[in-house]
């Protein structure tokens, strides 16, 4: 890789310059993105970085905001190293403009206000105004249709496959587990519960630590709803209703959870660019990601939600219909099916609640560098 480079320069202890790299690298499964820069800048002046496409010019400036983390080396702002400096901060400081003009979630006006504000600074409308008549911005919206194929065959005959073998296995076991003493209700619940997680963290491939997000997010949100049902009386302890209705519990708070990474891990990838325009601009990450955690909270319930609304006029859900067949009142059955239904809602909404508060921390490192890309974007900049 060949990157042309004005001025070279020794860090030295006095703030000579206003920036400065030292020893500057990048390399990426053996491949060096940036080799070895090191220059000085000072105030005032201007330093133009000429060279190919592929040739290193995004992923140096992304070095320099610190979207990448480098391998070697590292950059002096005004004398600090920048590893000492909080990223936010950093890239309030350092600003940076992407090659890609992105709009964020809301009016024009606030995508104006956007930067100044990870200033400290507000625009007044009178400034927005004016903005907008001498710039004269036309908004352009393009709509695409595009036909795609989706084949599902393999993944349903597995999973035909391994259900009737767990469903056996699972009826072989509770014909042991029917003679013992309630508790042992819980042996049950807790390997459904891992392997929830386990089933979940798959559907959120390239987010590192879905597993244990999965797991506490499924145990504390359907655990939360079976402990304070069972101590309210509305769960019975045997192992004959405990099981049954837990089981079902963490059945959907797995769908919802399942939703929610994929949906986060979608938004995420769809608008990285709008993200990473964000960080750069000086935003928390938590801030560059909220409106694709709501996206993924709401849409996660939609099934829940939809299944609530629906109850008694659209379908009769499968434990008042076997209720009603095996003779019970009605009414009975009606109310233990809604308050069934209720705490469906109830462990999704919660699991859903804490998958989302823990897997935005997922898709950054330490430094509030974006992780989660698509697969067609490598995980630095390439110019072009």
């Amino acid at each position: 890789m060949e990157l042309s480079m004005a001025l070279e320069q020794s860090h030295i202890t006095q703030p000579k310059f206003v920036l400065e790299t030292e020893h500057l690298s990048r390399v990426i499964s053996d491949k060096r993105l940036v080799d070895d820069i090191t220059i000085g800048i000072q105030k005032g002046e201007v330093l133009a970085v000429v060279g190919p496409s592929g040739s290193g010019k995004s992923s140096f400036l992304r070095l320099l905001n610190r979207l990448d983390e480098p391998t070697t080396g590292t950059v002096y702002l005004e004398g600090t190293d920048y590893l000492q400096i909080p990223p936010q901060e950093l890239r309030r400081r350092v600003g940076m403009v992407t090659q890609t003009a992105y709009l964020f979630p809301g009016t024009i006006a606030d995508n104006l206000r956007f930067g100044p504000r990870q200033q400290g600074k507000d625009l007044p409308d009178d400034t927005i105004t004016l903005l907008l008549d001498q710039v004269g911005l036309v908004l352009v919206v393009m709509l695409l249709a595009r036909k795609r194929e989706i084949h599902l065959e393999r993944e349903t005959i597995v999973a035909l496959s391994r259900g009737i073998v767990q469903i056996i296995a699972v009826g072989s076991i509770f014909i042991f587990l029917l003679r013992g003493p309630a508790w042992t209700g819980m042996l049950l619940l807790a390997p459904m519960i891992v392997a929830a997680a386990a089933i979940s963290a798959h559907r959120a491939k390239g987010i590192p630590g879905t597993f244990r997000v999965s797991l506490c997010a499924i145990a504390t949100g359907s655990g939360t709803v079976i402990a304070l049902m069972t101590l309210a009386g509305v769960l019975d302890t045997t192992i004959t209703s405990l099981v049954p209705l837990g089981s079902m519990l963490i059945y959907n708070a797995m769908n919802a959870n399942s939703l929610t990474l994929n949906r986060f891990r979608s938004e995420v990838e769809s608008h990285f660019g709008l993200i990473e325009t964000a960080l750069a601009l000086g935003a928390a990450s938590k801030q560059a990601v909220a409106p694709y955690v709501q996206v993924s909270f709401r849409t996660s319930l939609i099934p829940a939600v939809d299944s609530l609304k629906s109850l008694g006029i659209v379908w009769i859900p499968g434990l008042m219909a076997g209720m009603l067949l095996a003779g019970s009142d009605p009414v009975y059955a009606a109310i233990y099916q809604f308050v069934t239904i209720s705490m469906i809602l109830s462990a999704s909404g919660l699991t859903v609640l804490i998958s989302t508060l823990l897997i935005r921390n997922h898709a950054f490192s330490h430094a509030e560098q974006l992780t989660l890309r698509p697969q067609a974007i490598p995980s630095q900049g390439k110019t072009s």
